[in-house]
């Protein structure tokens, strides 16, 4: 994730204008995250009739490690 980070964002502050790096990238993988559940699970749903996806519980599991997520970012920056 540390070589991931500098190469994809290398002036988050100044290119993206934000005060806190840490911020950023906690919403980017957030984001990352969710969308990558979100395929997987419409498309397991899919294959079974009637299937429905809460968008809800997906960010209720990330949120319970939110505090893991944010020492794995802090980890990686320095």
């Amino acid at each position: 994730m540390p070589t991931e980070i500098r190469q994809t964002f290398p002036n988050i502050k100044k290119i993206w204008k934000c005060n806190d790096e840490m911020d950023f990238l906690y919403g980017y993988y957030v984001g990352k995250i969710e969308e990558g559940s979100l395929h997987y699970l419409l498309k397991a749903t899919r294959a079974s009739a009637g299937g429905y996806v809460d968008t809800f519980e997906i960010r209720g599991v990330i949120e319970e490690n939110k505090t893991e997520l944010q020492n794995t970012i802090k980890r990686a920056l320095n």
